[in-house]
């Protein structure tokens, strides 16, 4: 069993490597399954382990991700005024933007924005003696997230993402 340790006052990997979490929640194949895009998942993965291996996994790591948090998505009537709630009530300016799905989304205006807005936030915490990681809220199949509904990236958002997170990472391990 491989175990993390601690040095330095930092998370180091069992090979004693500096180990930044840098992580997605809410990743899930059930952000396929609606009749608008059922589809491309049929088409594109077949299976959950296709879904798994050449899609979340693939994009998790080419955007320098190497955590995934919870991934469990809760399904039901009502989520979605959940959200809606969160996002005017409780975190009005939160990292969203409107969407085709969600043109009534505010905070950022665009996914360039967002991008901006998530390096921002990224570098201001990772000098911190206390950070150890960095998990982002990722709502795909509502087109919220990383990606459209059709499972394409908002690459506004999702390249800029990718160099914050390989500085973030690479700026840590020099620290440790």
């Amino acid at each position: 069993m491989s175990r993390f340790a601690i040095r330095g006052g930092k998370p180091v990997d069992p090979g004693g490597n500096p180990f930044l979490t840098l992580g997605v929640n809410h990743a899930d194949e059930t952000n396929l399954k609606y009749p608008r895009n059922i589809g491309i998942r049929r088409r594109k993965y077949g299976s959950r382990e296709s879904w798994i291996r050449d899609g979340v996994t693939a994009d998790l790591h080419d955007r320098g991700f190497n955590t995934l948090d919870w991934t469990q998505e809760y399904v039901s009537g009502g989520w979605g005024e959940a959200l809606d709630w969160f996002a005017t009530k409780a975190s009005p300016t939160g990292n969203w933007t409107p969407t085709e799905l969600d043109p009534h989304r505010t905070g950022c205006e665009s996914h360039a924005a967002r991008a901006e807005d998530y390096g921002a936030a990224l570098e201001a915490v990772l000098d911190q003696p206390w950070f150890a990681g960095w998990h982002w809220c990722e709502n795909t199949g509502r087109g919220r997230g990383l990606k459209d509904p059709w499972d394409e990236p908002y690459r506004d958002l999702t390249d800029p993402m990718t160099e914050h997170n390989r500085r973030a990472a690479a700026a840590y391990r020099k620290d440790v």
